[in-house]
Parts: structure tokens; C-alpha cells; sequence
């Protein structure tokens, strides 16, 4: 079985800083927190540091264009992420 696609709960440090390294691997990425603000942040945050990378050189733009595509969805609802990771696992 191989893995495409994770969810990640929580938006805080750790699991933005997941949700960005996931994304830049390839994985379509489900980040989940019940607080909209810590959802808000941590998704700002995975910009900003996918930004920084690539002015060090650690990634292309390109790199980011395409981990930004493969992080789907910031939910604040826990069922929703489930919803969204079996509906496109299932085809849909």
C-alpha cells in the first residue's frame, strides 16, 4: 500500500512544520485544528516558510507553487478532514 495523502491535526508549530515537509514530499496534505485562528496562523506560517526556503536555496519556486497545491484543505471541523481524505480516497 503505498501512502498519497495524510491528514495532520493540529496547526500549531509542529504539525504546520509536518504539514509543509508532507507537502513538499508529495503527500496531498489535510490540516486540521479547532481553533480557526491557530488554522489561520499555521497556514500563513507554512507559507512564510516555504518563502524563506526558497530565498536560501533549500527549494525552487516551483517546489512551492506545488507543495502549496498539495496542501488541500485547513479545516476546523475533525469530521470534515475525515470526509475529504475518504471522499477523495473512495474516487470522489
Amino acid at each position: 500500500m503505498s501512502v498519497s495523502r495524510i491528514g495532520v491535526v493540529g496547526a500549531g508549530t509542529m504539525g504546520a512544520g509536518i504539514a509543509q515537509i508532507a507537502s513538499l514530499g508529495g503527500l496531498h496534505t489535510v490540516l486540521y485544528d479547532p481553533d480557526p485562528q491557530a488554522l489561520e496562523t499555521g497556514g500563513a506560517r507554512i507559507g512564510e516558510d516555504l518563502a524563506k526556503g526558497e530565498s536560501r536555496g533549500r527549494w525552487t519556486e516551483a517546489d512551492c507553487e506545488a507543495a502549496l497545491e498539495r496542501l488541500e484543505d485547513l479545516t476546523s471541523e475533525l469530521a470534515e478532514m475525515f470526509r475529504l481524505t475518504w471522499d477523495r480516497r473512495a474516487g470522489g
